[in-house]
C-alpha cells in the first residue's frame, strides 16, 4: 500500500471523527462543560417533544398495550359496540404473558371467565364460518390498510366505555402515587381492576375466590412483583439514567425486562438503550419537526369562513 493511500485513509478517518467530535481546543474547560450541558438539554428537549406523552396509553408497558389491544379485538369479534371492563380480563391469560401463570395459580380459569363474559353481555355464539371469516379478516387487515371483506363480520368502531376510561385513569393514578412509577404494567392494571368494586370486571374476579384471604394474597403477590422491579431500577440504575430505564421498561415485554434484572444486566441494558436512543435523536432536527407540526395544525384547525 502506497504512503499516499495510507495518508488519504488517515485524513478520512480524522474527518469522520471530527463529524462526531464537539470538542473545541480554543475553549476553556468551564466553557466546554457549559456547551455540553446545553447540547444535553437540547437533546432531552427533543426527546420530550418526540415522545409527546399526553394520554395514559403513552405510559402503558408493551404487555399492557397488548392486553388492551386484544380486548378490543375480542369486543370486535362478538360485534360489541362498546368495550367494557370485563373484556380486559381474558387477554391476561395469553401464554406469552408472565402474569398468566401467576393468575392461574390462584384458580382463575380462562374458560370460566369466557363463559362469564358471555353471560354478562348476552353474546350469541358465532357459527364456525363466521369465526373463520373474522380470522381471515384480521390476517389480511394486517397486510393492507383496507378491508376486502364484508364489514358486517365485525364491529369496526368499538368505543371505550365510561368505566374503561375511569379504570385507565385510576391505573395511571395508582402507578404514579401508590407505586411511584410512571409505567402502567399489567400488574398495576390488574390490581386496579380488582379494586374497582363498581365495575363488572371486579365482580367477575371476586367470584373466583372462595375467601377474601385468597383475594388479598393475589393482590399481595402482584404488589410484590411491582415492588421488586422498582427496587432494582432505583438501586442498580444511576439516578440520572432512571428516566431511560422507564422508557426501556415501556418498550420491553415483562419477560425481557425481568430477564435483565435476573441476570444483573439492567444497568447495562439501560445504558445501551440510552446510547441507541440518543444516536437516533441526533439525526433529527427539532425545528423541522416543529415546522411540520405547525403546518399540520393549520391544516387541521383551519375553519375560517368568509361571508358572501
Amino acid at each position: 500500500m502506497s504512503l499516499l493511500k495510507i495518508k488519504n485513509e488517515q485524513i478520512q478517518n480524522q474527518q469522520k471523527l471530527k463529524s462526531h467530535d464537539y470538542s473545541d481546543k480554543t475553549k476553556s474547560l468551564n466553557e466546554k462543560i457549559e456547551l455540553e450541558k446545553r447540547r444535553r438539554h437540547q437533546i432531552y428537549a427533543l426527546l420530550d417533544y418526540v415522545l409527546s406523552v399526553v394520554t395514559y396509553f403513552d405510559f402503558f408497558s408493551q404487555d399492557t398495550f397488548k392486553i388492551v389491544k386484544y380486548s378490543k379485538y375480542l369486543a370486535q369479534s362478538v360485534k360489541a359496540n362498546t368495550l367494557t371492563s370485563e373484556f380486559l380480563l381474558l387477554p391476561f391469560f395469553d401464554s406469552n404473558l408472565e402474569l398468566a401463570s401467576v393468575l392461574k395459580e390462584y384458580t382463575l380459569d380462562e374458560k370460566h371467565i369466557g363463559e362469564l363474559i358471555n353471560s354478562v353481555n348476552k353474546i350469541e355464539p358465532r357459527s364456525m364460518n363466521e369465526k373463520k371469516d373474522y380470522l381471515i379478516y384480521k390476517f389480511f387487515n394486517k397486510l393492507v390498510k383496507f378491508s376486502i371483506f364484508d364489514t358486517s363480520l365485525i364491529t369496526t368502531n368499538v368505543k371505550y366505555s365510561y368505566d374503561i376510561n375511569i379504570l385507565f385513569e385510576k391505573a395511571a393514578e395508582n402507578a404514579l402515587k401508590r407505586f411511584k412509577t410512571p409505567v402502567i404494567t399489567p400488574e398495576i392494571l390488574f390490581i386496579t381492576m380488582m379494586e374497582q368494586k363498581n365495575n363488572k370486571v371486579s365482580k367477575i374476579i371476586k367470584k373466583f375466590f372462595k375467601s377474601d384471604t385468597n383475594w388479598y394474597l393475589l393482590r399481595y403477590t402482584l404488589i410484590k412483583r411491582i415492588h421488586n422491579q422498582e427496587i432494582k431500577i432505583r438501586t442498580d440504575v444511576p439516578k440520572s439514567q432512571q428516566y431511560f430505564a422507564y422508557l426501556l421498561k415501556i418498550n420491553l415485554s415483562e419477560f425481557e425486562f425481568n430477564r435483565l434484572i435476573e441476570r444483573n444486566l439492567l444497568d447495562v441494558g439501560v445504558y445501551s438503550f440510552r446510547t441507541q436512543l440518543i444516536s437516533q435523536l441526533l439525526k433529527l432536527n427539532i425545528f423541522d419537526l416543529i415546522e411540520r407540526d405547525v403546518y399540520r395544525s393549520i391544516t387541521v384547525t383551519n375553519e375560517r369562513k368568509y361571508s358572501i
